[in-house]
C-alpha cells in the first residue's frame, strides 16, 4: 500500500512497511504543513506560501492577480507627451474625439504658452495630428461639438480690461484666423472676442443639448468678483444678458459646469465678505441659468420654481477657514459631486475634498465627522478628504463606469517635491487606490477613455517632464508594463520579445523551467514539485511519474 498526501509542492509516500508508530507523526508534519499554507493572506504585501506574488491588493488586471499569482500583462495603451516649448506651458483641458459615428479616434487638448494659447489634436497613441498657436491668450477649456468640431473658451489677455473669447474650430483643428480678431465661417469657424462688462475669466464651456454654448466662471467689476453664467447660439453671439451670482461683500465665482435634466449646476467658491474665509459652493439654475434669490449667509432654495433651484455652501465657517470646489458632475442618482481642497480638516495645510450631495444639494454632517461622513443608500451623501502631511488639491472629478469616480489634481511633499495624484474612489466615496505620476506636474483636467484608462491635461513646473497630455490605463499607470516587448519590468519574470510558450518564457513572460513549483504546462510539463528530483512522483524532467513504491526505498 501506498498513501500520498499533497500539499502546495509537498508530496509524502509511506510504503506499508513502515511502522504504524511513525504514521502519527508524519501525519502531524504534513497536517501543519497545509495549515501553515492555508493561512496565507492575499493582499498584505508579503509574499507567502502559495502565493507567486503580493502587490496589497485584490485587483486583478494589474500583474498580480486577486489570487496573488502572476498576471500575463498585455500591452496597453499608455504614454506621457511632452508638447511643452517653455516652462510655462500648460494643458488646462482636454477632451476624447469621436467620429459621426461616435467611435473614439483620438483627443484634443487646449493650454497656454508664455505667448498665448495651443490648441493640438492627436490621434489615440498621442501622436500629434494639427496644431495651432494664437498669440496673447489663455484657454481655460474645451468640448467636442455634435458637428464634431470644438468649442474653447478663455481670456484674451492683450485687451483691457480682458476679454473673453469663444473659438469654434472645425474637425480638422481648423478656423477662420490666425489672430485674436473676430472672423466667422459660420457656425463651423469663428473666432469671437466679447465684452460683458468686466474682467472675464472663462473658466468652463460646454455645449448644451439645445446647441447653445454655455460658459461659467468669474467676472470682475470694479474690484469685486462675482460668479457668472452666460449662453451663447451656434454662431458665439451672447443670447441676453449673463447671469451674476454673487453677495454684496467678498468675492464668488464659478469653475465648472454641468448640463442637467432640467437647467445646469454650478461649482465654485464664496466667500461672502471680506474678512471671511471661503467655502465651496453648489449653484443650481433652470436652463437660462436663473437661480433663487441668494440669502445673505450665501444659500438659498426656492420650491417654488417648477425646477430644483438651489444654492448651498460647504466648509467650516470662519477667516482661517478655506475649502473650494474646481470642478462637478451630477451622479447616477441625481445628486452632485464637487472635488476641491480643504485647510479646515485633514492633516496637511490643503486636502482634497470631495462632497457628494443629494437631488437637492444637501449631504451629510461632515462638520461632526472632521470633513467626513457617509449616510443614506438610494440616494447617498458622503464626504471624504484624502492627502498627505503638506498640501494636495483635487483639481477636477469625473464619473467612471463602475459607478465610482477619479479625481486628479496635486500633491505637494514639505521637501519641495511635487507630482500629479490620482485618487478613484467608489460610488460611496471609499478610496480604492492612489497613484502618483509625472513628477513636477499637477493634473488640471481628467476624462476616462474609450478604453477604461483616463486622459489627462496636465501642467510642468519648471521642469524637463512636463507632460502636457498623459493617457493611463485604468490603475493610474502612465508607463506601460508589455509582454512581449522585450522589455523586462516587474511583475514580469523574463520578456524575449515574444509571447510563445515552449521557449523557456511563456506567452505570459513567465520563466518556464522545471522545478520552480509552477506547472508550465505551455512547456510540456504535467507536474512541478519544486526539484528536479526523480522517484519522487514528479521527475526531474517534470513529468508525472509511477506512484508505486521501489524495491528498496524503504529501510528500518
Amino acid at each position: 500500500m501506498v498513501i500520498e498526501l499533497t500539499g502546495r509542492n509537498f508530496l509524502v509516500r509511506i510504503h506499508e512497511k513502515i511502522a504504524i508508530s511513525v504514521l502519527p507523526l508524519l501525519l502531524l508534519v504534513v497536517g501543519f504543513a497545509l495549515f501553515a499554507s492555508a493561512q496565507s493572506v492575499c493582499s498584505n504585501n508579503i509574499i507567502e506560501s502559495g502565493e507567486q506574488c503580493d502587490d496589497g491588493n485584490l485587483i486583478n488586471g494589474d500583474g498580480c492577480s486577486s489570487a496573488c499569482q502572476f498576471e500575463a500583462m498585455q500591452c496597453v495603451n499608455v504614454w506621457e507627451k511632452n508638447f511643452a516649448s517653455s516652462n510655462f506651458d500648460a494643458g488646462q483641458s482636454v477632451v476624447q474625439s469621436v467620429d459621426a459615428g461616435g467611435n473614439p479616434v483620438g483627443f484634443a487638448v487646449v493650454g497656454r504658452t508664455p505667448i498665448g494659447l495651443f490648441f493640438h489634436r492627436t490621434d489615440l497613441l498621442g501622436n500629434k495630428l494639427s496644431e495651432i498657436t494664437l498669440n496673447d491668450g489663455t484657454a481655460y477649456s474645451i468640448a467636442q461639438t455634435t458637428d464634431l468640431g470644438y468649442i474653447v473658451v478663455g481670456t484674451y489677455i492683450t485687451e483691457q480690461p480682458e476679454q473673453l473669447f469663444l473659438i469654434k474650430f472645425d474637425s480638422t483643428g481648423n478656423t477662420c484666423g490666425t489672430n485674436f480678431a473676430n472672423c466667422s465661417l459660420g457656425s463651423s469657424q469663428f473666432i469671437k472676442l466679447i465684452d460683458l462688462g468686466g474682467i472675464e475669466q472663462p473658466y468652463a464651456v460646454l455645449q448644451s443639448t439645445t446647441g447653445e454654448y454655455i460658459v461659467a466662471g468669474e467676472i470682475t467689476v470694479s474690484g469685486k468678483k462675482d460668479a457668472f453664467f452666460a449662453r451663447f447660439d451656434n454662431s458665439g453671439t451672447l443670447i441676453g444678458s449673463i447671469e451674476k451670482f454673487g453677495l454684496p461683500a467678498g468675492d464668488e465665482n464659478a469653475t465648472g459646469i454641468v448640463e442637467t435634466s432640467d437647467g445646469f449646476a454650478l461649482s465654485g467658491y464664496t466667500q461672502g465678505s471680506y474678512d471671511a474665509g471661503l467655502e465651496a459652493w453648489l449653484i443650481k439654475t433652470d436652463p437660462y441659468g436663473k437661480t433663487c434669490p441668494i440669502g445673505a449667509d450665501g444659500t438659498c432654495v426656492d420650491s417654488s420654481f417648477p425646477q430644483k433651484m438651489f444654492v448651498k455652501k460647504f466648509g467650516k465657517p470662519g477667516l482661517n477657514f478655506n475649502e473650494s470646489a474646481f470642478s462637478v458632475k451630477q451622479s447616477l442618482d441625481q445628486g452632485y459631486i464637487l472635488s476641491g481642497n480643504t485647510n479646515s480638516f485633514g492633516a496637511g495645510n490643503s486636502d482634497f475634498f470631495v462632497v457628494k450631495t443629494d437631488s437637492f444639494g444637501n449631504t451629510c454632517d461632515y462638520l461632526a465627522g472632521n470633513g467626513k461622513c457617509n449616510v443614506g443608500t438610494s440616494s447617498l451623501q458622503f464626504a471624504n478628504i484624502f492627502g498627505g502631511s503638506y498640501k494636495d488639491s483635487a483639481l477636477f472629478v469625473e464619473k467612471t463606469s463602475d459607478g465610482g469616480y477619479i479625481l486628479s489634481g496635486e500633491q505637494f511633499e514639505i521637501s519641495g517635491a511635487q507630482h500629479l495624484w490620482l485618487v478613484k474612489i467608489d460610488s460611496m466615496g471609499q478610496e480604492i487606490w492612489n497613484k502618483p505620476i509625472a513628477q513636477s506636474s499637477s493634473g488640471l483636467e481628467i476624462k476616462q477613455a474609450y478604453d477604461g484608462g483616463y486622459i489627462i491635461a496636465a501642467r510642468g513646473f519648471f521642469s524637463s517632464d512636463k507632460y502636457l497630455l498623459i493617457k493611463t490605463d485604468s490603475l493610474g499607470n502612465s508607463q506601460s508594463i508589455c509582454c512581449g516587448d522585450a522589455k523586462k519590468i516587474y511583475p514580469e519574470e523574463c520578456d524575449d520579445g515574444g509571447q510563445v510558450n515552449g521557449d523557456g518564457c511563456s506567452a505570459a513572460c513567465l520563466v518556464e523551467r522545471c522545478g520552480n513549483g509552477r506547472i508550465d504546462s505551455g512547456a510540456g510539463e504535467t507536474c512541478d514539485d519544486d526539484n528536479i528530483i526523480s522517484g519522487d512522483g514528479c521527475s526531474g524532467v517534470c513529468q508525472t511519474e509511477s506512484a508505486t513504491g521501489v524495491c528498496g526505498d524503504v529501510w528500518e
